[in-house]
């Protein structure tokens, strides 16, 4: 590992604990925003209040092992970003072609779960997209096709 290595590895790895970290705290916020609004919506209306929470339930599961996985990842990177700082405060410092691998396979990982993260947000916002869609064509299907 040299210098120069250490140098980009560390601001790879604070950009990429900057957007982990932020991507947790929207999905985390969004998730609360939904609690919110289930929340207010059961209880104005008796009929979805009977239903249960069942969907509210899985959605709240998948934000949380997104959100744990994604904690998973920030740590890691902090991790690999503490390596670095010990390698670099080491007069002298050999090669410690382990603290390289480390870095670069967390680095790697960090990056493979922002670009599938924003995958997932993007199949998920068409998803909802597409389904709203299709409640308005039910509701009136000669709006939507120019009838």
């Amino acid at each position: 590992m040299t210098d120069d290595y250490a140098a980009v590895c560390s601001a790879v790895h604070l950009t990429l604990l900057v957007v982990v970290s932020v991507e947790i705290h929207l999905l985390m916020g969004g998730l609360v925003v939904k609690i919110e609004a289930e929340h207010h919506d059961r209880a104005e209306n008796e009929e979805l209040a009977s239903n249960g929470y069942e969907d509210l339930a899985r959605s709240a599961s998948r934000h949380a092992a997104l959100g744990a996985l994604g904690v998973l990842t920030a740590a890691i990177q902090c991790g690999s970003l503490i390596l670095i700082c010990l390698w670099a405060a080491i007069d002298g410092h050999g090669d410690a072609r382990w603290v390289a691998w480390t870095t670069m396979l967390s680095a790697s990982w960090a990056c493979v779960f922002v670009v599938a993260f924003a995958i997932g947000k993007v199949l998920y916002e068409y998803s909802r997209a597409r389904d709203a869609m299709v409640d308005v064509a039910e509701q009136n299907p000669f709006e939507v096709f120019g009838g």
